[in-house]
């Protein structure tokens, strides 16, 4: 997974596995598996596609682990929206979709704030904060649906 020498479709495959067998995980092996899968979300001189995967597999174990670890890939996934590549973006629209479900009112507004703002931006991203925002429109109070 980390050897950035073996073939891009044997590291997204060995993700995938992962993602699959993630519930069966304990912590210890959640955790390895958070680091490493951040560390190369993170290094945007990575493969485009393994990133894409790792932002996915981050979604779904970042529910199961602790504070610290969801808020940092909250973060993440946050400052991921603004990436170069389409696939990130959608990675991480998707992915926030998913933490969502554990989102405090902190996360909600900066999500809220932050769409506000690239909509009024329109820098042609719309595709993908729309699926976030259709994620996440159930959460939303009356005053963060006028915004």
């Amino acid at each position: 997974l980390n050897d950035k020498n073996e073939h891009q479709n044997i590291r997204i495959e060995c993700i995938q596995l992962i993602k699959k067998n993630s519930n069966k995980c304990n912590e210890q092996q959640l955790d390895e598996v958070f680091n490493s899968s951040m560390d190369i979300f993170t290094d945007k001189n990575d493969n485009t596609h393994v990133r894409k995967e790792c932002a996915e597999l981050l979604g779904r174990i970042a529910v199961n682990l602790n504070k610290k670890h969801f808020d940092n890939t909250f973060q993440c996934f946050t400052n991921g929206l603004k990436d170069s590549k389409a696939n990130v973006r959608k990675s991480c629209a998707k992915s926030l979709v998913t933490l969502s479900k554990k989102w405090n009112d902190k996360q909600l507004d900066i999500t809220v704030q932050y769409l506000i703002d690239e909509f009024q931006n329109k820098n042609g991203y719309c595709y993908t904060f729309r699926h976030l925002l259709e994620g996440i429109a159930m959460k939303l109070n009356e005053t963060q649906i006028d915004s």
